[in-house]
């Protein structure tokens, strides 16, 4: 007589909770993952339009604004609209608050979707001059439900440039909340 060729039952339900006890623990690590995955690309799109936008106050000698938008077509004097997206344009007239008139160049539009990382700023614009200067502040991004160790900042200096921080400028821990 020939051995079985199979397995029995109480084996595949062993290895069946082995698998599930594994994946069940896997799924907070997953949902970790992907925040922190979506903190990182909101900071660095953030980031990068930050610098293009001095990049550009610079090349055309002109005033750039970056301001937060609810709709992609008009700032929010507000800083905490930043969540929702921005405008990058030139503006002629430094109206303040700052505001896209039809004389101004909009040079970029960008909406956020809902699961985006909540952002909360210092600023409710940031306005680079002709030299690329601009007023300092910090523009805190994060989860309100994930790891605050996974928040980052973007810190921009009196001469403009922005870097992406864990802390605030003065080192002290990022929190998830508004700037008081």
């Amino acid at each position: 007589m020939r051995p079985g060729r199979g397995y029995s039952s109480i084996e595949l339900m062993i290895v069946a909770l082995v698998l599930a006890t594994l994946a069940y623990s896997a799924v907070p690590y997953a949902r970790n993952l992907i925040l922190a995955n979506e903190i990182t690309t909101s900071t660095n799109l953030l980031l990068a339009h930050l610098q293009f936008a001095r990049s550009r106050a610079i090349m055309a000698t002109a005033t750039i604004v970056v301001c937060p938008s609810l709709d992609g077509q008009r700032c929010e004097p507000s800083n905490r609209a930043w969540s929702h997206g921005w405008l990058v344009f030139k503006d002629k007239d430094f109206k303040q608050p700052p505001r896209l008139d039809p004389e101004d160049e909009l040079i970029l539009s960008h909406q956020n979707e809902s699961s985006a990382p909540r952002l909360y700023s210092s600023l409710d614009h940031v306005r680079f001059s002709e030299n690329g200067t601009a007023r300092n502040g910090t523009i805190t991004l994060c989860h309100e439900s994930a790891d605050p160790a996974q928040a980052r900042a973007i810190i921009i200096s009196i001469l403009g440039r922005s870097r992406v921080s864990k802390t605030t400028a003065s080192g002290a821990p990022l929190t998830c909340g508004h700037p008081k």
